[in-house]
């Protein structure tokens, strides 16, 4: 996850117990500091060199290890990991049988990261929408689309059918205590709309933004970290000092070729050669993530639905699932834990497509993905749900069980 730089081992602890021989990267550097980008050979090493690298030699020593070389190869990754993914099926599309790219961390990330910090900042640094404004505005928003999915789970199932606009809370119009002042609803609206060159934070999510987007005192929001780094990468004199000053339309940025993904091929086609080659891409992303925008996965499928020619295209190597409710790789009201290395080795080895997903919603949350063990007992599991592939959404079919996956249908 963000710029890496350790080596996390646990984060693969369920493949180990599986019989899987398992690797890591740190990705050419050590810690979280930005300086790395100024060495063309580590900024190359982060963008996509290291998980090549990490992944040959890994099956070297599997094949010196145990006499022959691994029959399947699987990557599972999350945010920076999610990248990673990707960026291994478009670049070395002979590495990986399957792939599991979870909210990867490019494109739109970084730019909509900065533009929902700008857009919630003060010239003073000050928060407009606080923690009080953030549950007005995701109460709203329940009552507006809750009921949607045909269950009031507090968990918005299919955001982009959610007409919620944040001006129907205008303190003008809304009860005093359920109100947002204009310059809150201005600011919600923003957050949604994104910066521009795609979609902003998804309705559903905004209790996750208190994290990142609020200053508590004499604490920035935790986003304020990565907004600086951000503005670091701007070159030029009259490169941005600080958000208020920030164009995203006026200047090139140091990590663009980590950013914008390895190029899709001049006729946007690059992953035919992973899907040649018979690798099979999960793209996965959360609705309600609090710290990338669900763009960031939709926006790759999209391209890639274009130039293939059509959803119908992609299905038989390329599917994407996004989850409701659950926010950044984990945590949130929906659910969190998805059995992703079995979902690829039921395609890679069996032919079979993943039609749904079934999340789970732990009764006690794990750090890492990893640390879920599948099949989940049922005594662990507070609830269920099934995700079909985007950009269906699933309701719940009227009878049975609300808490049970088996009581929901496609939309």
């Amino acid at each position: 996850g963000g710029l890496c730089g350790a080596i996390q081992m646990e984060r693969t602890d369920d493949a180990l117990i599986r019989g899987y021989a398992v690797a890591h990267t740190d990705m050419g550097h050590g810690g979280e500091d930005l300086k790395f980008a100024d060495d063309p050979q580590l900024l190359e090493d982060f963008a996509h060199r290291s998980t090549h690298v990490a992944t040959v030699l890994l099956k070297a020593v599997a094949k010196a290890h145990y006499g022959r070389a691994p029959s399947k190869s699987y990557f599972r990754g999350c945010s920076t990991g999610g990248r990673q993914g990707l960026t291994a099926a478009l670049l070395y599309p002979g590495d990986y049988d399957a792939i599991a790219a979870m909210a990867p961390a490019s494109g739109p990330a970084v730019p909509n990261i900065a533009w929902a910090l700008k857009s919630n900042s003060r010239a003073d640094g000050s928060s407009i929408l606080d923690d009080t404004a953030l549950d007005v505005l995701h109460a709203g928003v329940l009552a507006a689309c809750d009921m949607d999915d045909g269950v009031k789970d507090g968990i918005v199932g299919d955001p982009p059918s959610c007409g919620f606009e944040p001006a129907s809370l205008a303190c003008t119009t809304a009860p005093a205590g359920a109100c947002l002042s204009a310059e809150q609803v201005s600011a919600a609206a923003a957050i949604y709309r994104g910066n521009g060159f795609s979609v902003g934070f998804s309705r559903g999510g905004e209790l996750g933004w208190k994290r990142g987007l609020v200053r508590r005192g004499d604490k920035p929001p935790g986003f304020d970290g990565v907004a600086r780094n951000y503005l670091r990468r701007f070159t030029g004199p009259d490169a941005p000092k600080t958000l208020a000053e920030l164009d995203f339309a006026k200047h090139p940025v140091k990590l663009e070729a980590v950013d914008q993904l390895p190029s899709y091929g001049a006729n946007g086609k690059a992953l035919a050669a992973f899907r040649d080659a018979g690798g099979k891409l999960l793209l996965s992303h959360a609705w309600a993530d609090d710290s990338l925008t669900t763009a960031t996965a939709v926006d790759v499928y999209a391209a890639h639905e274009k130039a293939f020619g059509g959803q119908a295209a992609l299905d038989p190597f390329f599917r994407l699932f996004v989850i409701p409710g659950m926010f950044h790789c984990r945590g949130g009201a929906g659910p969190d834990a998805v059995d992703l290395l079995t979902a690829m080795e039921q395609w890679a080895e069996a032919g079979h497509a993943p039609e749904r997903l079934i999340a789970y919603k732990p009764k006690e949350m794990k750090s890492y993905p990893g640390e879920y063990r599948f099949p989940m007992t049922p005594a662990l599991v507070a609830f269920s749900r099934p995700v079909f592939p985007f950009p269906a959404a699933a309701k719940y079919a009227g009878q049975g069980d609300p808490n049970d996956a088996v009581a929901w249908v496609r939309k």
